[in-house]
């Protein structure tokens, strides 16, 4: 599923904020400005935040939870997370001090925080 997932993600014509579209419309390429609004990494980020609060899961175990039926890559929720980490919204293990600059192994634990009532 990944693997094919990475395939057709390289053959889209639009990619939105990284997402890619799975699918090949020669539209995209001669109007890309129609397409610029749509910022599904925004939802991405939402869906982890409400999906996973109050839990501590890898890096890996969110992709492959969370990305089954949705067009996002593991690139896209590494984005997302990295993110998510830089601006304190969760907590990465190990931190990203003690990772190489802009980095998010699979092996990484992610702790979200509880939702706020």
């Amino acid at each position: 599923y990944e693997i094919m997932k990475e395939i057709m993600a390289k053959e889209s014509s639009a990619f939105s904020q990284g997402v890619p579209s799975f699918e090949y419309n020669p539209a995209d390429k001669n109007y890309p400005t129609l397409f610029e609004l749509n910022r599904p990494l925004d939802g991405l980020k939402q869906i982890l935040l409400d999906e996973y609060a109050g839990k501590t899961l890898a890096v890996r175990k969110i992709y492959e939870s969370n990305s089954v039926g949705k067009r996002f890559i593991i690139k896209n929720y590494k984005d997302v997370l990295l993110h998510l980490e830089r601006e304190g919204e969760v907590i990465a293990c190990p931190l990203a001090q003690e990772r190489k600059i802009n980095t998010m192994a699979d092996t990484v634990e992610i702790t979200f925080p509880m939702k706020k009532s």
